[in-house]
């Protein structure tokens, strides 16, 4: 196993009071000192990838390039929590450990895949596929013929059962989602931080669960009350995410611990 910082490790050993309230209200006060640059970051990133998907060989950069690119708003939401200075090109940080962080999004992309095949069975092994093909491809296509396969299909499976199924995905995504950030900030390998994240995951499932539940909400709500209103309720997202993984990884420890030695000894 590769060598842990101290911090880090005995973020491991010791486990955490879960501020929730704390990382929203941290979230929001690091997202609002630079709305601007976190939403122009989005518009760059965004256009960049729609370029290059413009044609289907256009798309496999876009896929090898977009984690890097994915840990921008976490790069500059640390400078700014620790009031570093930071420019516009640090939310391209993320490009010095790209290696890592594809490797990562492809271990993470491959976990996913597997864990929402059951719900994918679930909802379209019963469909007739080849009564919808025939619906659509005849020269007037029965619309009326494809509602009435895909109502008959959803009349055959559970809500219930449906939202069961989907447990799987909120796991991978709590277990894993510390790993990109321990490449970036804690230097780690794309396994030893997804074994790492594993751990740490873990320790906090559920909390896990319940925050991303709710930051999904919350980024929902801004594409519902307004289109636009989406880029800023996904960077305090982002910001929140960081400052709930920044207290359970110790990242900032020895700093502050610094700082308070720094007040104590002045």
């Amino acid at each position: 196993m590769d060598f842990l910082p101290n911090s880090l490790q005995q973020a491991l050993n010791d486990k955490r009071e879960f501020r929730l309230g704390d990382y929203l209200e941290q979230g929001f006060n690091i997202a609002k000192q630079n709305f601007g640059g976190f939403i122009g970051y989005m518009f760059v990133y965004g256009f960049i990838l729609m370029a290059l998907m413009i044609t289907i060989i256009g798309a496999i950069p876009a896929l090898l390039i977009a984690p890097a690119f994915a840990v921008g708003h976490l790069l500059v939401a640390h400078k700014i929590h620790n009031k570093e200075l930071y420019e516009f090109k640090d939310f391209f940080g993320g490009f010095t450990h790209w290696k890592e962080l594809l490797f990562v999004a492809f271990l993470t992309g491959i976990l996913a895949i597997m864990a929402t095949l059951p719900y994918y069975y679930y909802n379209l092994g019963g469909l007739d596929i080849q009564g919808l093909i025939t619906a659509l491809s005849a020269k007037k296509p029965d619309m009326n013929a494809f509602s009435e396969i895909i109502k008959t299909n959803s009349e055959n499976t559970s809500v219930l059962v449906s939202y069961l199924l989907q447990l799987p995905i909120y796991a991978i995504s709590a277990l894993f989602q510390f790993a990109p950030f321990l490449v970036i900030f804690f230097n780690l390998s794309a396994t030893n931080a997804m074994r790492t994240s594993f751990n740490l995951g873990l320790k906090y499932f559920w909390w896990l669960i319940l925050m991303n539940v709710l930051l999904g909400f919350f980024a929902a709500l801004g594409l519902i009350l307004c289109f636009v209103g989406i880029f800023f309720t996904i960077t305090i997202v982002m910001c929140t995410q960081y400052a709930m993984m920044a207290h359970l990884t110790g990242l900032n420890d020895e700093k502050e611990a610094d700082i308070t030695q720094h007040f104590v000894t002045e």
